[in-house]
Formats: C-alpha cells, sequence, structure tokens
C-alpha cells in the first residue's frame, strides 16, 4: 500500500476507506469498513472497525476510498461486483484496484515453465494486464485516472525462480544483489512488466 501513499492527494483530508478481502471464487467479497482521522485513538480497541458480510449490510455514508487488492481476480461475474463498489464512493471517492498481472515478467520476458502453472489458479477466474483491467473499467461507467504497474518481487526471486523452477528466497542471492534490488523492480515497473497493477479510478 505504500506505494499508493503520495496518490491520495485527490481525496478529503480524513477519508472514509471500503477495504475489501476475498479469498477462493466468491461472488461477492467480505467487506471491511473502517474510519481513520479522529478515530486513531481508538484503534487499539478496534472501535474505528466495522465489519460487512455483504454491501447490503452497508448503510452509512458514501465512501471516499474503496480498495480491491487482489480481490477482483476471484469474482466470477465482475459487472454487479465493480457496479455496487461504484455505488459505494462519494462524489469525490476514488476506487483502488491492484491485481496480479497477466504482463508479469516470468511470464513474459522469462517464461518459466513451472511459474505458469504457480500463476495460473483455478479460485482466478479471471487474470488481467493494465490494457484489460483498463478495458474492463471503462465499459463499467468508471473513468481510469491512473494505471500503476508495481513489482512486489525482485531480481532475488526471479533468480531463484530460473535457477531451480521454484519460488522462495536464497540468502547468497539476496547478499550479491542487494545493491540492484530496487533498481531492478524500478526498471520493471518503468517498462509496464511486472507481477501487479494498479489502477486508480472514479465514476465517470
Amino acid at each position: 500500500m505504500a506505494v499508493l501513499g503520495h496518490r491520495w492527494k485527490s481525496v478529503p483530508e480524513m477519508p472514509i476507506f471500503l477495504i475489501i478481502f476475498s479469498t477462493g471464487i466468491v461472488d461477492c467479497a467480505t467487506l471491511a469498513s473502517s474510519r481513520i482521522g479522529k478515530a486513531e485513538t481508538a484503534r487499539n480497541n478496534k472501535a474505528w472497525l466495522a465489519d460487512y458480510s455483504n454491501f447490503a449490510d452497508i448503510t452509512e455514508n458514501r465512501f471516499d476510498i474503496v480498495c480491491l487488492f487482489h480481490v477482483l481476480e476471484h469474482i466470477i461475474n465482475p459487472k454487479p461486483f465493480l457496479k455496487s463498489c461504484a455505488q459505494m464512493l462519494s462524489p469525490r471517492g476514488r476506487l483502488i484496484i491492484e491485481v496480479p498481472s497477466f504482463d508479469d515478467p516470468l511470464l513474459t520476458l522469462y517464461d518459466v515453465p513451472n511459474y505458469h502453472n504457480f500463476f495460473f489458479q483455478k479460485q482466478h477466474p479471471y487474470y488481467y494486464s493494465a490494457s484489460s483491467l483498463n478495458r474492463l473499467l471503462t465499459s463499467h461507467s468508471l473513468t481510469v485516472e491512473k494505471m500503476i504497474p508495481h513489482q512486489r518481487y525482485g531480481l532475488e526471486n526471479h533468480l531463484k525462480w530460473l535457477r531451480d523452477g521454484s519460488p522462495g528466497g536464497d540468502d547468497k542471492l539476496k547478499e550479491i544483489f542487494s545493491g540492484t534490488e530496487k533498481s531492478y523492480q524500478t526498471s520493471l515497473e518503468r517498462h509496464g512488466k511486472c507481477d501487479a497493477v494498479i489502477a486508480v479510478a472514479r465514476n465517470s
């Protein structure tokens, strides 16, 4: 989430968040709403947190930010789901969506056979690239303000996949390439070859 911190200047100073989580294949994700700002002091007691099981349970005001972090790829029918998310937005609200990217370098640059089996999972009925996510959102009356390539894993992880065909870290590789991790990830993001993509959208 840190990658978005400096990109939220267009939302109110004390926004109301709706954060949506999901596991498996679902028609509607589990919902969690949190109010931040003045309620910060109550954080330890979780007085700032309200839980919902579906959209119909939400009766409070619209949300300034609705976040979907690795949720959309689990949704069987994205049309009504995105419509519900859009209806939850305040007039200045933003929908922030992060999904695994079909432009993942282990697929598109290195074409690691074992990674194909790792990447494509039954609980993901859909996969998105930056372009297909943009088309999906615009076709559902959302205006995409930013499309942000985001690389979560670095050179150490990629070399491990290329060498062993499996995920995980390697202490020796980490030591050797510690000085190049950031520049490697930044270069991948600059060329749009990333394992995740983040969209920032609003109602049209």
